[in-house]
């Protein structure tokens, strides 16, 4: 009799599989279904934490913005070690308001370190490099001059076409000082 329980057991296991597979294609098809699992398992990991990424990106950024600070993305990270020229000195100068504002800026300027042919060139022409800063200044509203980023991106590129390219990597305004008159 117990030969014929064991039979019995054979014959179950053998009819519950699919018709035509042998014992090795049932351990390939559980190999299938384990690696199926875990990559699902993996692809549902990966939507829970993205779902999390966003949700406290959305918490951290929500709100109407008060209290932080917008940043250039020139100023962000760690920049590259510049020579600096500051020679320009501080413009005064009035604005185009219907009401003139007097402007006190100070800009810097950075170039490539010891780059001896800008710095050649921002010498000889730093006369007219001041002139076209005080003309740019001169030539704009006080509600125009809030943003930095902006101004300094602009007076690079005027200052570049003077000295004849691209020489001028960053500009930096170190002070600005505005004075209703």
């Amino acid at each position: 009799m117990p030969d014929v329980d064991n039979e019995e057991l054979e014959n179950e296991t053998t009819s519950n599989s699919p018709a035509g597979f042998g014992g090795a294609h049932r351990s390939f098809l559980g190999l299938i279904v384990t690696v199926l699992k875990w990559v699902l398992l993996v692809i549902v990991g990966v939507v829970i934490v993205a779902a999390i990424s966003v949700g406290v990106n959305y918490i951290m950024n929500r709100g109407d913005g008060a209290g932080r600070q917008s940043q250039s993305s020139a100023y962000d990270g760690v920049q590259p070690v510049r020579s600096w020229y500051d020679g320009i000195g501080e413009i005064r100068v009035s604005t185009k308001d219907s009401t003139p504002y007097t402007v006190m800026v100070r800009v810097q300027l950075g170039y490539k370190q010891d780059d001896k042919a800008i710095q050649t060139a921002l010498v000889s022409q730093n006369p007219y490099i001041k002139a076209k800063v005080r003309e740019y200044f001169s030539e704009k509203r006080v509600n125009e001059l809030n943003d930095e980023a902006k101004i300094a991106a602009e007076l690079k590129q005027k200052i570049n076409n003077i000295i004849g390219g691209k020489g001028i990597d960053i500009v930096i305004i170190t002070e600005k000082t505005v004075i209703e008159m």
